[in-house]
């Protein structure tokens, strides 16, 4: 019988985005199995029309969540989410085959509290999510995140300036290096630069990967209702 796959990634929107490889990974190892995805109603369009994706749920609760799985036959859950909602669904699911990403959460801690680094840290979220899988035995398919998956038609190719905005807590911060190193591996010839707050700038000031740091002051010349407007014009 071909694998019926649930996977939980509930949120947000650059996480979910992420788990494309996954999807590429198991039907490379799976070709007939049945990949089903639970994700909260506002990011599910993100994942609508992906290859390797054959079902989209959207989150509705624990309770609503229970009994789609139950009612659904799954022989697999593969948990990329990691916390105490998707911990409890996975445990009362009742699916026979599960897997865990971890978030590496204590050395995430240590590093906002006590600058505390871990190469744990550096290694991008799709490595780690990859790693739930190990315990499958599935492989990493090759190839890496592509923008074709989610309808870009390969809109980056040439791309000379490249914008990530990152205005979140320090720790997602830090976790966003990764992706930057990817950038410049994948479109060696672009400008990349960061919009952050003041809090997390040296943070890619200090990345090799960064070619500018543009500060988001929410609390000063970019706040307000006018405020996006003013920072849309600087960029």
């Amino acid at each position: 019988m071909s694998p019926k796959i649930l996977v939980i990634r509930l949120s947000s929107l650059g996480d979910v985005v992420l788990t494309g490889p996954v999807y590429k990974s198991l039907k490379a190892h799976w070709p007939a199995c049945r990949v089903t995805v639970l994700v909260k109603p506002q990011f599910a369009a993100a994942l609508k029309g992906h290859p390797g994706v054959d079902e989209v749920v959207p989150f509705a609760g624990i309770a609503a969540a229970l009994r789609m799985i139950r009612a659904g036959g799954f022989t697999h859950l593969l948990d990329l989410h990691g916390n105490l909602r998707s911990f409890f669904i996975r445990t009362f699911a009742g699916v026979p085959n599960t897997a865990t990403y971890r978030k590496n959460a204590l050395a995430r801690r240590l590093f906002v509290s006590l600058r505390v680094s871990s190469p744990g840290l550096q290694r991008h979220t799709v490595d780690r999510y990859h790693e739930a899988l190990a315990a499958w035995g599935v492989p990493r398919a090759p190839g890496m995140l592509s923008s074709a998956d989610f309808g870009a038609n390969g809109a980056t190719r040439g791309a000379s300036k490249v914008l990530v905005m990152q205005s979140a807590f320090l720790g997602d911060s830090l976790l966003t290096l990764p992706l930057l190193r990817r950038l410049k591996e994948v479109l060696p010839g672009a400008r990349v630069s960061v919009l952050t707050l003041a809090k997390t700038a040296d943070i890619f000031r200090s990345a090799p990967w960064v070619d500018e740091v543009v500060l988001d002051e929410k609390r000063g010349v970019h706040g307000g209702l006018t405020g996006p407007w003013r920072i849309a014009a600087e960029l």
